[in-house]
């Protein structure tokens, strides 16, 4: 497996974070219509991000449960965020009822 330095990998954990909350934002708000290759781009991007933190491992040695977890971790991360941005669509609905319509979010997705 091709290897990087420490901050280097710290810096890839932090873009597939940073990818995967951006892309749920976006994924949970305009989710609702719109054009298929969105899903199926922000998807690509979440799968490239996921397999880059266990493909590529840090000089110092992460072991790869480690580095698996934290891909898992990015794909959760993408899917809490995406539910809890999609009742924002279109308009806030209230503390009430936002709870629940996360909680469907997480069950049947988005829209």
């Amino acid at each position: 497996m091709p290897s990087i330095t420490a901050n280097g990998f710290k810096t890839l954990v932090a873009s597939a974070f940073l990818i995967a909350a951006l892309g749920g934002i976006w994924r949970g708000i305009a989710s609702c219509g719109g054009y298929a290759w969105h899903s199926q781009a922000m998807l690509a991007a979440l799968v490239v991000a996921a397999l880059s933190v266990v493909v590529f491992t840090p000089s110092q040695g992460s072991s790869f449960p480690r580095r698996a977890f934290l891909a898992v971790a990015v794909i959760g991360t993408f899917f809490a965020v995406r539910a809890l941005s999609a009742p924002f669509y279109p308009t806030f609905p209230g503390f009430g009822d936002y709870f629940r319509q996360v909680g469907m979010a997480l069950s049947t997705g988005p829209c």
